[in-house]
């Protein structure tokens, strides 16, 4: 099915072998650029006059766009493709989800797996992918009910949690460093303190 103007079937197939990567770089790209905004316009600048509101109303805009694309011009949610639909239902949910835990949490101390999560970003992320890829090996995921895969999501959550913490306590442990102070992203929070 591959047009002659494409150079062919080598080129049709490549494209057709990795169109999921191809599309998702792009995707991705777009979430990334879209949650570095979101960081700055409303999480690290701490602006008072946009505070918990302004995340609040943002998430329900974000809401509302991805109704139309969705059930407006019937764009189906694909995360396989990450088109525009998934890309704003998964901003929507994340700043909702960060609207909520702005509202609950009083204390400007952020919980420890939370930051150990951050603190070790691309080591989460790696282990992240290989736990993703145990439980579709080892579990027939699209036979499971919907409280099965709750609990499944639920103790995958908790396993990248627990291997953020025994990271840092084996890093503190067993890196050499000068007081521990060159952990993977300390590197800002050490140049504020001076």
């Amino acid at each position: 099915h591959c047009p002659a103007s494409l150079g062919g079937s080598i080129l049709c197939s490549i494209m057709a072998a990795n169109r999921e990567g191809i599309l998702g770089c792009l995707g991705y790209l777009s979430l990334y650029f879209m949650g570095e905004w979101v960081g700055h316009q409303y999480l690290w600048k701490q602006q008072q006059q946009q505070g918990l509101g302004g995340l609040f109303r943002l998430s329900i805009f974000l809401w509302i766009i991805m109704g139309v694309l969705h059930w407006g011009l019937n764009i189906p949610i694909s995360r396989r493709s990450t088109n525009a639909a998934f890309c704003c239902w998964a901003v929507a949910h994340n700043t909702l989800l960060l609207s909520v835990l702005q509202s609950t949490i009083t204390s400007s101390r952020v919980p420890l797996v939370w930051e150990t999560v951050n603190r070790y970003g691309l080591f989460m992320f790696l282990i992240a992918n290989l736990l993703t890829g145990l439980v579709n090996l080892t579990i027939p995921t699209l036979e499971m009910t919907d409280p099965i895969a709750l609990v499944i999501v639920y103790a995958y959550i908790c396993l990248v949690g627990i291997a953020s913490l025994l990271l840092d306590v084996i890093w503190v442990r067993f890196v050499p460093s000068k007081k521990n102070s060159t952990r993977p992203n300390d590197s800002t929070k050490t140049k504020k303190s001076h």
